[in-house]
């Protein structure tokens, strides 16, 4: 599922906070000088002070008048003098954010033991800041959704309960003036490597990793481009192991730019380590890795995970029309064993289980026409999907492909058309179908469904950019 891109605005500040402060004192100030102007006057009137007497409070309070209107003005030059200094060191901050309605239908065919059709209304919300700070970039973005690590997805229910809110992305970035070319990050981020504009066969487009990662860029000449990403993520920590899931990330590739065309071409490699000693705690736990024990969330998994992943992309206009042709594939050098069922080990299956060689790749090839982004354009896209039991994470992998995960192959097909600049409509269906049933046997009867069954999609979006 490719990300929208929502619209951005900055905000610089103005001294709001002086200006808020200043009409807070003066108000407060006002009030009391009202308040004891009233009753000195009423009693003065009523003859039950003298004039002397009248005078003599009238100058006290004109005396405390004139202190605290110092000491509203010193608050007042307090609070201007923070935010000039602010204003300082914050160069910019820009907001952006998208809401999206969504209409979604499954259509189940087949052998599950459990799940029928199923038809929902759902919500995302994305919203945050974004602080440029000299040399550094802070960025913030909120969430709709459940604590899924691939789904920022909220459903109608539940008697029209409150809706959480979640961090989607807590991030430092450092991109030093004087090496242009480098940029670290730090935290909570958006997915670093390059990748095609809507592909998910590795890490679905709603995923957001945790740790490190740095990037590289050179302008080789005035047509080519040259790139390397590197990353280190925190796949889980545990209190009472050493062994803790980590992934670690290489990329490196190109764009070449010829007239109106555009190649680009990325190759990468991910390594997983300890996830055969330690399960993710994955949130949401999507099939169909082969996972030891039950195959829950806190199961470590069969197999290591060291994928070869090479994506690229052309692009064109044909007569000023915008053409995307694109490709990915992955390869699980590890070589994994597949199993069926539950009580297998790290490496093997359990006996009686049914094991099944070879689920080691998977890839995505498709053509996208048109460009839905600005108002009065439109897209129409088909790709088609093929990913093995054990190509990949499944718990990273696209979450719309069947009920998610991996072990399905598919046919991909969406419309999408821009009403205004800031308002998208688009229309997408999938056609998904297992590719080995036999894995399916011996599954807990929640998830046989989600492994055996083939499953129809359509999903049809309202999405509003600001």
């Amino acid at each position: 599922m490719q990300q929208e891109t929502p619209r951005q605005w900055n905000v610089e500040s103005k001294g709001m906070v002086g200006l808020a402060a200043l009409l807070i004192l003066l108000a407060l100030a006002l009030f009391s000088g009202m308040a004891h102007a009233a009753i000195e006057d009423v009693l003065y009137e009523s003859g039950k002070i003298s004039k002397e007497e009248w005078l003599k409070i009238k100058a006290e309070r004109e005396k405390e008048e004139a202190e605290r209107e110092k000491q509203i003005k010193e608050a007042v030059d307090r609070a201007i003098t923070r935010d000039v200094k602010k204003r300082k060191w914050i160069d910019a901050v820009v907001w952006s954010g998208d809401l999206r309605l969504r209409y979604g239908q499954f259509w189940r065919y087949g052998r599950g033991a459990v799940g029928d059709d199923r038809s929902r209304f759902r919500f995302r919300l994305r919203f945050g800041p974004t602080l440029k700070i000299q040399d550094f970039t802070i960025g913030i973005r909120l969430t709709s959704g459940d604590d899924s690590q691939v789904s920022t997805n909220q459903s109608f229910d539940n008697a029209f309960s409150s809706k959480e809110i979640r961090i989607d992305r807590a991030y430092a970035s450092w991109n030093p003036s004087s090496f242009k070319a480098m940029t670290i990050t730090g935290g909570k981020m958006a997915n670093p490597f390059t990748r095609n504009y809507t592909t998910d066969v590795l890490f679905d487009a709603d995923l957001n990793p945790e740790g490190m990662a740095e990037q590289f860029k050179w302008k080789a000449s005035q047509s080519v481009t040259l790139f390397v990403d590197l990353a280190q993520f925190v796949l889980n920590e545990l209190a009472i192991s050493t062994n803790d899931p980590w992934m670690f990330g290489f990329q490196g590739g190109g764009v070449v730019k010829m007239g109106n065309s555009k190649v680009r071409l990325a190759v990468g490699f991910y390594d997983a380590l300890n996830v055969t000693k330690n399960g993710l705690d994955e949130p949401t736990v999507q099939v169909f890795n082969s996972k030891v024990g039950l195959g829950s969330a806190a199961a470590a998994y069969v197999n290591d995970y060291d994928v070869l992943n090479v994506n690229g992309s052309f692009d064109t206009d044909l007569m000023g029309f915008p053409v995307n042709i694109q490709g990915d594939w992955v390869y699980n050098t590890a070589g994994p064993v597949t199993c069926s069922g539950t009580g297998n080990t790290s490496g093997s299956c359990a006996p009686g289980n049914v094991r099944v060689d070879n689920q080691d790749q998977g890839y995505q090839a498709g053509i996208r026409l048109g460009k839905a982004k600005k108002a009065k354009t439109w897209e129409l896209a088909y790709y088609y999907k093929w990913l093995q039991a054990d190509a990949v994470l499944s718990a990273f992998a696209d979450s719309d492909l069947g009920d998610g995960g991996t072990n399905r192959r598919g046919n991909i097909f969406w419309g999408a058309y821009n009403i205004t600049d800031f308002l998208k409509f688009k229309v997408k269906f999938y056609n998904t179908k297992p590719l080995e049933r036999a894995i399916c046997s011996g599954l807990l009867s929640t998830r046989l469904n989600s492994c055996s069954d083939d499953i129809d999609r359509v999903q049809v979006d309202w999405i509003w950019m600001f």
